[in-house]
């Protein structure tokens, strides 16, 4: 009733539509090619086509309307729309085959190549899902394994491991923290065991979850075995340099009791002043063999030990009664090597030496020794507050052996001095660490 309602209201309109259109032309006017819908005597709806135009017919105004059905031409039209449509979408269609095609072939290309990365790689890459079950294993991880594809592919990873505990050491901080980096016991098919160092990692789909994991390890059995017979050979060189020390020692200390021997058939004092002060100078060397002997890193010496000693030993054996001689000492904890340490401790011994025999006159007196370390450079510092040295005094063109033994070491190091007699005597020497 509805559908019949609503044609009949169209029809109504499309009929006043005519009526006015054909008024208008009666009085003049022009009317505009329409099309509207009209009914047929058997009631069917017919899209037509209308234009209306003022003629004359029997000597009398009158109007002519021109009435075309429309039905073929509208069909027409429709299918040539539907034929442009169809067209269109199937061009739309193949473009987009074509570029589904190029991605799947891109894509193709891109897991053949990752695929082919991943076969030709000398390490072992294994790759394991949620339940730690096998998903990867290329060609490297075969050949070292002894396992065929299909026979290890949904097994447990944890048939690779050496022991349980391995693979829970493993698995536990994969989980806990996402990595593992490490050196680890894997176990062949066979049942042979051997070390890899193996990276391991969480893999991650695109929604931040869990995939599983993937490992990429090497055997390192070979380099286990060279870094052991290094360590085996470092421990017997440490061992001969260890001997070799403490043969220079014992070297060393046969020549200093020569010279004590020599100086009980001796009267004459300077000459035995001159052997006292050798032997004082053998005991300087002789001890830092004695150090490094008892040390296991025979390239350096802790020389702030050394120096305490030294000038402790030296204060003592010029064993003063008439007056106290103090040792006032500042040092930084500083490593030197023995290219170093030897002429440093010469130069203390001399320096010390020479300022128990002179400074200080029988009286109570100081002697200021210490060493610092500031950005690569070494102080050095011997000072004492005894009666100093003369005025015009150039250590450099002495003619005591003792401070032209100081020039030579000091040119050794490369150092620097510089003297300081307004209070004393007090040489600071500075030279670069090595």
């Amino acid at each position: 009733l509805s559908i019949r309602r609503q044609r009949q209201m169209c029809i109504r309109d499309s009929k006043n539509t005519v009526k006015q259109d054909l008024l208008e032309t009666r009085e003049g006017g022009e009317l505009d090619y329409k099309e509207i819908k009209m009914t047929s005597s058997n009631g069917k709806s017919i899209n037509s086509g209308i234009q209306a135009s003022l003629t004359v017919f029997n000597n009398k105004p009158a109007v002519q309307v021109t009435i075309v059905d429309l039905t073929t031409q509208i069909e027409l039209r429709e299918e040539r729309i539907r034929n442009k449509l169809a067209e269109e979408t199937n061009i739309t269609l193949t473009e987009e085959i074509e570029l589904h095609k190029k991605t799947q072939e891109k894509l193709q290309a891109a897991q053949k190549f990752t695929r082919n990365i991943i076969e030709s790689s000398i390490d072992m890459i294994i790759a394991v899902d949620k339940e730690n079950k096998i998903t990867e294993f290329n060609k490297a991880a075969i050949n070292q394994f002894g396992y065929q594809l299909d026979e290890i592919l949904g097994k447990d990873v944890s048939v690779l491991y050496g022991t349980k505990k391995e693979h829970l050491r493993v698995t536990n901080s994969v989980n806990e923290k996402g990595i593992f980096t490490g050196e680890i016991v894997n176990k062949r098919k066979n049942g042979e065991t051997f070390v890899s160092l193996l990276s391991s990692s969480i893999i991650m789909d695109p929604k931040g979850g869990t995939q599983g994991s993937m490992g990429v390890s090497r055997d390192i059995t070979e380099r286990k075995k060279i870094e052991q017979q290094i360590k085996d050979s470092l421990k017997e060189k440490e061992v001969l340099l260890q001997e070799v020390h403490h043969r220079v020692k014992n070297n060393l200390q046969v020549i200093s009791s020569i010279l004590s021997l020599q100086s009980n058939y001796v009267k004459d004092e300077k000459t035995l002043e001159i052997l006292d002060e050798s032997q004082n100078r053998i005991k300087s060397m002789s001890y830092i063999h004695e150090t490094l002997y008892q040390t296991t890193d025979f390239s350096s010496i802790e020389f702030s030990n050394y120096l305490n000693t030294l000038a402790s030993n030296l204060i003592h054996s010029y064993n003063y009664t008439s007056g106290i001689i103090t040792l006032v000492p500042d040092y930084d904890e500083i490593y030197l090597t023995i290219d170093q340490a030897i002429p440093c401790g010469l130069i203390v011994n001399e320096l010390v030496s020479n300022a128990m025999k002179y400074a200080f006159e029988e009286k109570d007196g100081k002697v200021h020794l210490s060493i610092k370390e500031s950005k690569g450079q070494i102080s050095l510092r011997v000072a004492d507050n005894g009666v100093g040295l003369p005025k015009d005094f150039k250590y450099e063109e002495s003619d005591s052996l003792g401070m032209q033994l100081v020039y030579s070491l000091i040119d050794q190091l490369d150092a620097s001095l510089e003297l300081n007699t307004d209070n004393g005597t007090d040489f600071l020497i500075t030279f670069e660490k090595s």
